[in-house]
Parts: C-alpha cells; sequence; structure tokens
C-alpha cells in the first residue's frame, strides 16, 4: 500500500514532530522515510540541511534520504511535484511548521490532499507524539457524505495493514436525536435506532471489506461535533482519528465544515485525512 514515507520539515522544531510517529511507520513497513525540506533559491540550504540532518539523526537508524532542494515557487507547489514521482507514498507532516517556507497547516497540507490524493498523517499540536503507536483504537468519523466513503476504504486498508481496533463515529445534534426515536430492525435481527443507522452501515460496510461483523459503532450527541470526536478520542485511548476533507481553499474548510481542523488542532493522537477522488 505504501512504499515510502515523506517527511516535510522546515528547520523549525514543531515541524519535527512528525519525525518519531514517521520513522515508527517506516520501520513497522520496512520502508525508507524521505525527509524533504526547501529554501530560497536565493539562499545556499547549508544552513538549513546542517538543522534537518541533526533533527533526523535524533530518531536512530533507519534507512532515509534527506532532500534539501531550491524551491522556485510556494512550498505547495515543490511537494505536489515530488508526490508525482512517489505516488505511493504516506505524508506524515506536523501542524506547526514555522519556519521561513511558512506554516505546514493550511495550504501546504491542503493543496497536497486537493491536488495529489496522497493520504496525510497530521500531527497536531496537542498529539502526544511520546505516546505514538501503530495499533490500538482507531475513531472514523463519518458524517454521512459521499466524501465519508472514501476515509472508510482508507480505514479498512489501514486496519489490515497495521493492528488498528476501528471504531465509527457520528455526531448529531441533540434536536435532531428527538425526531429519530422509532427503531427499526438491523440485518442481524436487532433493533437499531434511527438516529444510529448511518454509522450501522458503516460499520457494516467496514466489517464487510475486512471480513469481520463486530466493527463499533457510536453515535456521539453534541452541537459541537469537533469536541464530541476529541472528547471520544481521549475517553477511548484513541491511537489514530481517520476523517474525509474536501480539501478546497484552506483546512478550514473540510468535508465536516471546520470540524475537522479543530478535530487536527485537538485531538490527543495523529489525524489520517483523506481526500477523495
Amino acid at each position: 500500500m505504501f512504499d515510502e514515507v515523506i517527511v516535510p520539515l522546515d528547520g523549525s522544531k514543531a515541524s519535527a514532530r512528525a519525525l518519531r510517529p514517521a520513522s515508527a511507520v517506516a520501520r513497522y513497513l520496512d520502508i525508507p522515510m524521505r525527509v524533504v525540506a526547501f529554501h530560497p533559491p536565493t539562499e545556499t540550504g547549508d544552513e538549513l540541511t546542517r538543522t534537518v540532518c541533526g533533527q533526523v539523526d535524533t530518531i536512530g537508524v533507519i534507512e532515509r534520504v534527506i532532500q534539501v532542494e531550491p524551491a522556485d515557487g510556494p512550498v505547495e507547489e515543490a511537494l505536489i511535484s515530488l508526490l508525482s514521482d512517489h505516488l505511493h507514498a504516506l505524508v506524515v507532516m506536523s501542524t506547526h511548521g514555522y519556519g521561513r517556507s511558512a506554516a505546514l497547516l493550511g495550504s501546504v497540507a491542503n493543496q497536497l490532499l486537493a491536488q495529489t490524493g496522497a493520504p496525510v498523517l497530521l500531527i497536531g499540536p496537542r498529539c502526544d507524539i511520546s505516546r505514538f503507536r501503530l495499533h490500538g483504537p482507531m475513531i472514523i468519523a463519518a458524517d454521512g457524505s459521499d466524501y465519508s466513503r472514501a476515509v472508510l476504504d482508507m480505514a479498512a486498508d489501514v486496519t489490515k495493514l497495521f493492528d488498528f481496533e476501528p471504531s465509527v463515529v457520528n455526531v448529531l445534534d441533540p434536536s435532531t436525536t428527538q425526531r429519530l426515536d422509532r427503531a427499526r430492525t438491523g440485518s442481524g435481527g436487532q433493533d437499531v435506532p434511527r438516529d444510529s443507522m448511518l454509522a450501522h452501515r458503516y460499520a457494516a460496510d467496514l466489517g464487510a471489506s475486512l471480513g469481520r461483523s463486530d466493527i463499533d459503532y457510536r453515535v456521539l450527541h453534541d452541537r459541537d461535533p469537533a469536541k464530541a470526536i476529541v472528547k471520544r478520542a481521549v475517553d477511548g485511548d484513541a491511537t489514530l482519528v481517520a476523517m474525509a476533507t474536501h480539501a478546497r481553499s484552506g483546512l478550514k474548510r473540510l468535508a465536516l465544515g471546520s470540524v475537522t481542523s479543530d478535530v487536527i488542532g485537538n485531538a490527543p493522537c495523529p489525524v489520517l485525512a483523506v481526500a477523495p477522488a
């Protein structure tokens, strides 16, 4: 599925937070890690190279390639060009890379999602990288849009690849659930409350992809979906949150409105963002 892990850095300590999760993925899958950084063409890049190499050295021995190159245009354009030659890469990046190449959250991550289709593992400011692991609970946030289908496919793939335990989560406004107080009988004979029908269907679809019938699903009731998802991640000691995105004009306009952006900013674990074709 993935044949390389790509980590964009800009020389800042914040952007280097992505290195530990990225190296863990690369080691687990036995694939190389490619660290990329870009500098203005008017500079030699020597200082940036020394900084990036020093940051990479802290993660220990791992097969890696370090590319520090001049960028004639925006960083996102240079990364998009790079990814065109690495179609099966997983991009792992920090959401706070405040360096001379500009913040790594915003237009850079957004353009990668929009134009390459590559999944991006985002390390938010409240993500505890010391507890990062490739097993345990994975929350899959679905909202009923066509975009949620994209994250279900990716969730099935990473569940097979690693050792995650998926749980589908749908957040509803409490006022909506008051109008959905009837129940229907599910395919297995159980009563499924109508407000749980979406999550139940997605869990069944994911289970079919995995050859399982025991995929957990939850309906959360909150007027603030991001808050509910983050709370669920904290309470459930989640390893990963997976969400889909429109990847349009900025990460504040994601598939779940501002929800994905808020989850990335507050989640205790990484967020895997997926843009549908």
